[in-house]
């Protein structure tokens, strides 16, 4: 496996202090949270590790905090609990196990389709015990939801009641509300004092593959609040997929432009008048395949990007003419019944019943969608082939397509925590087990930075019970949560648990995988499926390999045609990142999300021809006068200064 690495651009200081801030170490929890002073450190990959440049600088909230000779509590080391391990600079000193145990609180969200070893539940099972038992950390759960939505509206009632878990998943709007609280604190001084080695460079890994941006949605007023989840670059660019067997039942090519989708539609729509081809839910995320023919700043969310106009400026994308346009097209597909004129009542869940059944021509996601939707749909519709449809050309014969460079999931620390130095202890710990076996990894943190893995080596095991699943659960969304597996109890530790729920759970603390590490595994995969040479995967990508292809083969053949699309296609200039990075600004927290319900109301009313088209012009002014006008004013001062 290359691990392949991309040198930032040149940036001023400026920008740098905006997201790179390298926090003074903080107070002790459930006091004021300590501030960061802006490094500026030449490159990025020294500015996220770089020590502390100022001290004293004023809190939420207007008190003074100590500087950065003292830890949290006011200890050099990592004195917590009976019995501690050597402070982050010695040797060994990345991993620690509390005596007696602490206690940590945090939220889950558990979907009905989640599936649990023996009697195990999201606070009880192999990874928490195993916290308990290893690191001294008992995890205990506030609440559970069923979706990201429940799980928003219970934590901003803990935040309300003054009582949030001490480990948190807001959104990036949540997170700057309670920043502007002191209800969460900074991590910038945690990261600088207990990250090992592995993850630091992690850290640094993923300021270069979000070109810089991986911060900046977390960072406000110069410190950073939460840490982002890594993941895989390509898990932020969505994809229109289309039914190749279809096309293949109708005799038709791949469309490549609105016209020769059209005419797909309306061939399917006569041949199946039941169904509707255009899988839309109620956020109207599909809207994207329309938006990129027209140049629109409208996709994937629930709302508009944030894209450059032609004088320079930055504007909101749902208010321009493009997303007019966008939008008269989507009505008149409406019309043709082509969209499901029960879109408006059909969450992501619900619709999925449409594509697990079969009933659609083109759907909306990313290329995990080769697990859910499209793994239970294989089992109902063995011979469907959703393969990845290239977004559709304009009249000039060019596709833009506006998307996120940053992750948007997070973690974050509440204030009122105890021991907030434990999340790093676990990172460390879990970063360690899981990429055990990667020997490039082990070779360059070795050469490079001195780091020596904790744990060895270790002969990756095949699941026992594979068959047994299949079998049991056939239309399972995640069958390998069920897997089990037999390795000794001294070699156990995230990635090499006893059962695979716990394997890629990370559910609680901060979480992920070094990104360019998981990219080249992707990458891998594909490589292999091309070219029928599997000795080119190495251990971790071997093992996705075997779990894909005993799930069901069409999840590698899937993806591979997904990754030979995007590998091109970010290089076209076709598309283009959202042109705003940072944390909400003290309007959007106050009224964006009465912004979106403005939005999402008037395009659902003009595409269900409730509203004529010219019901846009009435919702841009009523966007504009009810505060849009500002935050495009907010938006374009944070931008010049960060030129």
């Amino acid at each position: 496996m290359k691990l392949e690495r991309r040198t930032l651009p040149a940036r001023p200081a400026t920008f740098l202090a905006a997201f790179l801030a390298a926090c003074l170490l903080l107070s002790a929890c459930g006091s004021a949270p300590a501030p960061s002073a802006p490094t500026t450190a030449s490159t990025a990959a020294s500015a996220a590790t770089a020590a502390p440049a100022g001290e004293g600088e004023a809190a939420p909230g207007g008190e003074k905090t100590p500087g950065s000779d003292e830890a949290p509590g006011g200890n050099s080391g990592a004195e917590t609990g009976a019995e501690s391990e050597t402070g982050a600079g010695a040797a060994g000193g990345y991993f620690h196990k509390y005596d007696p145990p602490i206690v940590l609180t945090t939220h889950a969200q558990v979907p009905p389709t989640r599936l649990f070893q023996d009697g195990d539940t999201v606070e009880d099972n192999a990874w928490t015990r195993w916290q308990k038992e290893t690191m001294g950390i008992e995890w205990k759960v506030a609440w559970t939801a069923p979706d990201a939505e429940a799980d928003q509206q219970k934590l901003d009632l803990a935040f309300a009641s003054g009582d949030m878990p001490d480990v948190i998943r807001p959104t990036a709007s949540q997170l700057s509300k309670y920043a502007q609280a002191g209800m969460v604190q900074p991590i910038g001084g945690l990261i600088e004092q207990y990250a090992s080695p592995l993850v630091k460079w992690g850290i640094e890994d993923a300021i270069e593959q979000t070109q810089g941006a991986f911060y900046l949605p977390v960072t406000i007023g110069g410190q950073i609040y939460a840490m982002p989840t890594m993941s895989d670059t390509i898990i932020n660019w969505n994809n229109g997929f289309i039914r190749q067997d279809i096309l293949d039942e109708l005799g038709l090519g791949m469309p490549e432009d609105i016209p020769g989708l059209e005419a797909v539609f309306a061939a399917y729509k006569e041949k199946y008048p039941d169904k509707y081809p255009f899988a839309m839910e109620n956020k109207m995320r599909a809207m994207q395949i329309v938006s990129a023919a027209y140049k629109a700043g409208r996709g994937r969310e629930d709302s508009g990007y944030w894209v450059r106009l032609g004088d320079g400026s930055v504007g909101y994308g749902s208010i321009q003419p493009e997303a007019r346009q966008a939008l008269e097209k989507m009505a008149e597909w409406y019309q043709k019944g082509y969209i499901d004129p029960e879109f408006v009542v059909k969450d992501g869940e619900k619709m999925n019943e449409d594509i697990i059944a079969g009933n659609f021509m083109t759907y909306y996601g990313s290329w995990a969608s080769i697990a859910s939707p499209f793994t239970p749909m294989w089992a109902n519709v063995p011979e469907a082939d959703p393969i990845i449809m290239p977004f559709l050309k304009g009249e000039d014969g060019q596709t833009r397509v506006y998307d996120r460079t940053w992750f948007q999931g997070m973690c974050a620390i509440a204030s009122k925590c105890e021991n907030p130095e434990a999340l790093l202890y676990m990172m460390n710990d879990n970063w360690d087990s899981e990429r055990r076996n990667n020997m490039e990894l082990r070779g360059m943190m070795s050469a490079e930075r001195g780091y020596e893995f904790k744990y060895p080596v270790t002969e990756e095991r095949q699941p026992t019970n594979v068959e047994q699943v299949a079998k049991d659960h056939p239309q399972a969304t995640e069958p390998k949560e069920l897997w089990k597996y037999d390795y000794p109890e001294e070699l156990q530790g995230m990635g090499f648990f006893n059962d695979f729920f716990t394997h890629n759970s990370r559910m609680f603390g901060f979480n992920g995988i070094p990104v360019s590490v998981l990219n080249a595994d992707l990458k891998s995969m594909a490589e292999a499926y091309r070219t029928g040479d599997e000795s080119i995967l190495n251990s971790n990508s071997r093992t996705m390999w075997d779990q894909w292809n005993a799930t069901t083969p069409n999840m590698v053949k899937n993806w591979e045609k997904t990754e030979k699309y995007w590998s091109v296609f970010e290089k076209s200039g076709d598309y283009v990142a959202d042109v705003y990075a940072g944390a909400p600004t003290e309007l959007m927290a106050e009224k964006q999300a009465y912004l979106n319900k403005l939005e999402l109301e008037a395009f659902t009313r003009i595409i269900m021809g409730t509203k004529p088209i010219s019901e846009f012009e009435v919702f841009v002014e009523n966007w504009n006068s009810n505060g849009g006008a500002e935050i495009v004013a907010e938006v374009n001062e944070w931008h010049r200064a960060n030129q």
